[in-house]
């Protein structure tokens, strides 16, 4: 039984190992999530302000791509396309279901994102919570009246109070 075995020296496996690690330049440092790229793009930043441009692009998009069809043609050679269609009809008593759940999602997704587009566009768009300077000089000195009526309420107040006091202690003398 000994002889047909073939002994392994796992020390030689790991110092090949590392040794490759070592050629292509890969070091111990743990890559964060952030450092590591990504071949999702166009994902846009939240700092971006709003814009009803991107907004109509995203909508159109989204209505364009929400159907992902399960079937698609294979163009490859006859033993790739053999195998790939068996492969295709053994799995896809798991991958249509996916597929149409998926489908229902994007759908949602799509007719969520349409009904935002509907609601800014009949509340008026991007500019229609912006106040012109007049409105914005008008709000201001409107603010500044008001702070001026509360603390002068205040000090009436603050004076009622030290009235109160002075009356309550001499009933106590």
């Amino acid at each position: 039984m000994e002889q047909g075995m073939v002994k392994i020296d796992i020390e030689e496996i790991m110092q090949e190992i590392r040794d490759n690690i070592e050629k292509r330049g890969y070091s111990d440092e743990i890559l964060s999530f952030q450092d590591a790229s990504s071949e999702i793009t166009g994902v846009d930043d939240d700092r971006e302000p709003f814009r009803m441009a991107d907004l109509n692009n995203y909508v159109y998009e989204a209505n364009c791509n929400c159907d992902v069809p399960y079937y698609a043609p294979i163009t490859e050679s006859s033993v790739k396309k053999l195998i790939k269609k068996v492969m295709r009809k053994l799995m896809s008593f798991q991958i249509v279901p996916m597929s149409v759940q998926q489908n229902a999602f994007n759908v949602a997704v799509a007719r969520s994102l349409a009904s935002v587009q509907r609601y800014i566009m009949e509340n008026g768009g991007e500019n229609k919570n912006r106040m012109s300077k007049k409105q914005e000089e008008n709000y201001f000195e409107y603010q500044e009246k008001l702070s001026e009526q509360l603390e002068t309420k205040i000090l009436v107040l603050e004076k009622r109070i030290e009235e109160l006091e002075a009356q309550l202690s001499e009933k106590g003398k």
